[in-house]
């Protein structure tokens, strides 16, 4: 049977210095946005100038401020990708506003849809945070695609939860390589299961190599030299190259997007 491999392909690019004319010249990108830094006040405003209504109240309705932050760092992002869509194609969408979209989750579909004028629009949208870090796929071309990114928590039982989620090859595996195998076969289970609009409940005991047989996969390990903290990311697609690698930026870097 095959065996998940711990390499890590991703590539994290952190010399890009316009948000904005990146997402004008790509139709594809990955972007890892730390929401940290942007303070709880500063949430509140940007939350209350861009988000129509029932975003709003499931903004109020996260408890944790960190919970917050991910929030209405995602939304802006995902509108602000609409509009840059919308104005290569329509001329009107020089007056569109970040508060004129919405974007809910599909029950039917299990996938985040972006809807201007009671219409869903053609992007491709998937999303996972984890820490106040937010991994936000982007894309105009559709085919299946998950991410997942996971902060490593230094008081998780791993080799237990591994021994009762994992299939014995995984959890193995884990015995063998510790947390780096642990926090891997975690994210691509859960971007397995978003790529292929599962539960993944149902993906847990599988042995998840043989199901990633079908899709392309980009994986890495993420950290910042001033936090003492780690971060798995992967990234499964169905079609090959449609990403190797995502782009960092913090609030700094797109702040004035907003304003």
């Amino acid at each position: 049977m095959q065996q998940i491999t711990l390499a890590n392909t991703l590539a994290i690019d952190a010399s890009f210095q316009d948000l904005e004319s990146l997402m004008k010249a790509q139709q594809t990108m990955c972007l890892l946005v730390n929401a940290n830094t942007l303070s709880i006040s500063q949430a509140n405003a940007l939350a209350q100038q861009h988000l129509q209504a029932a975003e709003y109240a499931t903004f109020s309705a996260r408890r944790a401020i960190q919970a917050k932050k991910e929030f209405v760092t995602s939304r802006l992002l995902i509108k602000s990708f609409a509009l840059c869509f919308l104005r290569q194609h329509k001329s009107l969408a020089n007056h569109l506003t970040l508060s004129d979209f919405q974007v809910y989750f599909d029950e039917q579909t299990l996938s985040l849809q972006l809807v201007y004028a009671k219409q869903a629009l053609p992007l491709n949208i998937c999303l996972s945070h984890s820490g106040g870090y937010v991994l936000l796929y982007l894309s105009t071309q559709s085919f299946a695609v998950g991410v997942d990114i996971e902060k490593y928590k230094a008081k998780r039982d791993i080799l237990t939860l591994a021994e009762h989620f994992y299939h014995p090859l995984e959890s193995a595996l884990v015995k063998q390589a510790g947390d780096s195998a642990f926090y891997r076969l975690w994210t691509l289970k859960e971007a397995l299961a978003k790529a292929s609009k599962q539960g993944v409940a149902d993906l847990l005991a599988q042995n998840t190599a043989s199901r990633l047989m079908l899709y392309q996969t980009c994986s890495g390990v993420f950290s910042l030299p001033d936090e003492d903290a780690l971060y798995d990311i992967s990234i499964v697609a169905s079609q090959a190259g449609s990403i190797n690698s995502v782009y960092l930026c913090h609030w700094a870097d797109i702040a004035d997007l907003f304003s």
